[in-house]
């Protein structure tokens, strides 16, 4: 596709989206649009499921509104895509990634639900996130190998922030250079230290008009569990 294509609308970056990569989530809390697919195929996510304490014990991915059927099929058709050519994939994202861009959109979460599954798709964000760099991304992720892996190869852009989450509640993660970190407390836990609590449940669950988990990739995140 060319990187000249115009959209006449966002309802035609949505359709385009639909189309090519099997369509965006729109989470009710954020700012923009988001790329998920099932929570179920994650890596490390699956395995820390049946850790007891571990974040992913209580996926919220794996409850409420993502399980419904239509969700599912949704993002499953999503993954099929993302698995079934990478190059392919990574270029539609671009041009739907430039096309949010033209209509007013500055935020994009990678994965509200599901995670990498390599490093190679680490680096397609990378390029994705260099061909709209007015769009701000939030990469969050429990792959620090293939983080580590993709940073060994190319550098980061600076509007993507890659946010390496904790795999056990109430516990920071460990750090890795030019990622910041992300944890997940339960009630009665104040945040790990050096870590600030997100507010949006004093906002009816919305981020409102916080920015910080896109843009301030120095400043780690602790969220209440949900």
């Amino acid at each position: 596709m060319s990187k000249k294509k115009r959209f006449s609308s966002l309802n035609a970056v949505k359709t385009y989206a639909q189309l090519t990569v099997g369509g965006l989530s729109n989470p009710a809390k954020m700012p923009g649009f988001a790329f998920g697919v099932p929570a179920r195929h994650c890596k490390t996510g699956s395995k820390l499921r049946t850790v007891p304490n571990s974040v992913c014990s209580t996926c919220y991915a794996l409850k409420g509104n993502y399980v419904f059927p239509c969700v599912q099929n949704a993002q499953q058709k999503r993954f099929n895509i993302l698995m079934a050519d990478l190059p392919a994939w990574s270029g539609h994202m671009s041009t739907i990634a430039r096309g949010l861009v033209s209509h007013g959109q500055r935020f994009f979460r990678a994965y509200d639900s599901g995670d990498v599954q390599s490093p190679q798709q680490i680096g397609a964000w990378f390029d994705i996130a260099r061909s709209a760099p007015r769009l701000k991304f939030w990469l969050p992720t429990k792959e620090r190998k293939f983080v580590k892996q993709a940073l060994d190869v190319e550098s980061k852009p600076d509007n993507i922030t890659i946010r390496l989450s904790a795999p056990l509640l109430n516990q920071a993660p460990k750090p890795l250079k030019n990622c910041g970190l992300s944890a997940v407390h339960t009630a009665g836990h104040k945040p790990p230290q050096g870590f600030v609590e997100c507010k949006a449940y004093t906002r009816g669950g919305s981020c409102g008009p916080c920015r910080v988990c896109w843009t301030q990739p120095d400043v780690n995140v602790s969220y209440p569990i949900h």
